[in-house]
């Protein structure tokens, strides 16, 4: 049931899966909270789901050494992997690292990948430079095209 313009009528099945899949809610994949500001206030919380995206070192070619003041330091990582992604493809808030991580590395997740912008202009510290949240998100990985692959669907079946 395709109306003028290309718009699509309400009411099918498959009308409904399409726009529940493009309102599917970000997963936290953070340990903490994202506070979201706007207008100095926060605008929008996106709470710890309780599991967290983490990043896999290739610890053999990793070297130990100790550092100023006796502390242990480990020379720079090199990541070769990352676990606790969702088995789905849904939209996902994870760090700035494992952000650029899955940008780079597209076929390991399917979903879209968002990270708190921590940059200058969007970080939000408190009196004490502490970061309590941010102005906007990164987008690491969007897929318009899983949205437009359903809409086409949407299209294909109201011309039917």
């Amino acid at each position: 049931m395709a109306s003028e313009a290309g718009t699509v009528s309400t009411g099918t099945a498959e009308e409904v899966k399409v726009r529940e899949e493009a309102a599917r809610p970000f997963i936290n994949l953070t340990p903490h909270a994202i506070h979201i500001y706007k207008d100095g206030a926060v605008f929008k919380t996106y709470e710890a789901s309780g599991k967290t995206v983490r990043m896999i070192t290739d610890e053999e070619k990793r070297q130990e050494v100790v550092g100023p003041d006796g502390v242990p330091m480990i020379e720079d990582t090199n990541f070769i992997g990352i676990s606790g992604l969702p088995e789905d493809d849904a939209p996902i808030i994870v760090s700035m690292i494992a952000g650029k991580y899955l940008k780079d590395n597209e076929d390991i997740y399917a979903g879209e990948v968002y990270g708190p912008d921590t940059d200058v202009k969007g970080v939000v510290s408190d009196e004490k430079g502490a970061i309590i949240g941010t102005k906007r998100l990164v987008i690491y990985k969007k897929h318009n095209s899983r949205l437009r692959d359903l809409a086409k669907k949407i299209v294909n079946a109201t011309a039917e």
